[in-house]
C-alpha cells in the first residue's frame, strides 16, 4: 500500500544521508580514475559518477515513497526497490521539529529535484571543490527543503549543509568582508547578457567559479554578495536545493527579473531567465540591473 501524506522532515532526514552515500560514490570513482566521461551535447559532460549516484539517490527514496515525484538530471534507468540495500538513517534532522505546515502533507503536491553531481565540468578537470550533490524538496511549488553535500572537502570526510522552511539551516559560518560588493558568477559560461549584468552591478570584485550549487553557497557563507547569471543554462535541479537553504538562511534565489522560481513535476525544467541569488539588499540589485 503506497502513502497518500508525507512528513517532509522524514524526507529532509533520507535526503540527508542518501546525499553522503552518494558523495562516497563521487569520490570512489574519481580516485578509481575511471571517469568514463561523455557529452550531452554543448559542453555538457556527464560521468558514471552523475549516473550511479542519481540512480542510488532516486531508488532509496523511491524505496521509501513509490509515488514520490522525483525529477534527475540524468536519463537513466533507476534499479528495483528490491534490489537496493536498506538504508541505516543517522537521523541528524529532528523530525518532531519539522514545521507544522511541512508535516503530513498530500504526497501529489511534492516534488524532489536531484542533481547527483553538481559541476561535473569542474570534476572532469580536477576542480573538486565545487563539486556538489544537490536534492532539493518542492512543495506546492516552492523550494521548502534542501540537502548540499560536498564530498571533496573537510580532509575527504565531505561536508554537509541542509535548510528547511521555517525551521533554518544546519549550522553554516558566514565570513565579513570589508564594505564591497563581491560577485560570483559563472567560470566557463559566460555571455554578453551576464558581463553586461556585471557591468551594470559595478561589483568590487568578481569571483568565476564553477557550479551553481557552490556559487550559491559562497552567497551563503559571505565569500560572495550576490550571484548573478543572465542567461538560460540552468535548471531546477540546478537551483531548488540551493534556493530551499538560502531562504532557509533569510536569503533570495530568483530570475534576473525577481521572479521565484517554481518545482513542480509539471513545470518545465529549464530557468530561462537566469540566476540572482543574495543574502541580503535583493531590491538595491533588481534596481541596477533594470
Amino acid at each position: 500500500m503506497t502513502e497518500s501524506t508525507i512528513n517532509l522532515g522524514e524526507l529532509l532526514n533520507v535526503c540527508i544521508d542518501v546525499a553522503e552515500k552518494a558523495g562516497e560514490i563521487i569520490v570512489g570513482v574519481w580516485k578509481s580514475g575511471k571517469l568514463d566521461i561523455k557529452d550531452k551535447g554543448g559542453d555538457d559532460p556527464f560521468t558514471v559518477a552523475d549516473v550511479q549516484s542519481q540512480q542510488l539517490i532516486i531508488g532509496q527514496l523511491r524505496k521509501r515513497w513509490p509515488n514520490l515525484a522525483v525529477v534527475g538530471e540524468e536519463d537513466c534507468e533507476i534499479p528495483s526497490p528490491e534490489t537496493l540495500p536498506e538504508l541505516q538513517l543517522s537521523q541528524r534532522f529532528n523530525v518532531s521539529q519539522t514545521p507544522n505546515d511541512l508535516q503530513n502533507v498530500s504526497i501529489d503536491d511534492v516534488c524532489v529535484f536531484v542533481d547527483p553531481l553538481d559541476a561535473t565540468k569542474e570534476y572532469t578537470l580536477g576542480n573538486l571543490e565545487a563539486v556538489m550533490t544537490l536534492i532539493g524538496i518542492g512543495y506546492k511549488g516552492d523550494a521548502v527543503a534542501g540537502v548540499m553535500f560536498q564530498p571533496f572537502v573537510a580532509d575527504g570526510k565531505g561536508r554537509n549543509m541542509w535548510g528547511m522552511r521555517g525551521w533554518g539551516t544546519s549550522p553554516i559560518k558566514r565570513e565579513d568582508h570589508a564594505p564591497k560588493i563581491i560577485l560570483t558568477t559563472t567560470r566557463t559560461h559566460s555571455s554578453v547578457e551576464t558581463d553586461r549584468a556585471i557591468a551594470a552591478i559595478a561589483p568590487d570584485e568578481v569571483l568565476r567559479v564553477g557550479g551553481a550549487g557552490y556559487k550559491a553557497l559562497q552567497v551563503l557563507e559571505g565569500t560572495a554578495d550576490v550571484y548573478v547569471f543572465a542567461t538560460p543554462g540552468t535548471k531546477k535541479w540546478d537551483t531548488c536545493a540551493p534556493e530551499a537553504i538560502i531562504r532557509a538562511a533569510g536569503g533570495e534565489l530568483v530570475d534576473m527579473h525577481g521572479k521565484k522560481f517554481r518545482y513542480t513535476k509539471d513545470e518545465p525544467t529549464p530557468n530561462p531567465d537566469g540566476i540572482l541569488c543574495v543574502m541580503a539588499d535583493l531590491q538595491k540589485y533588481l534596481d541596477r540591473l533594470k
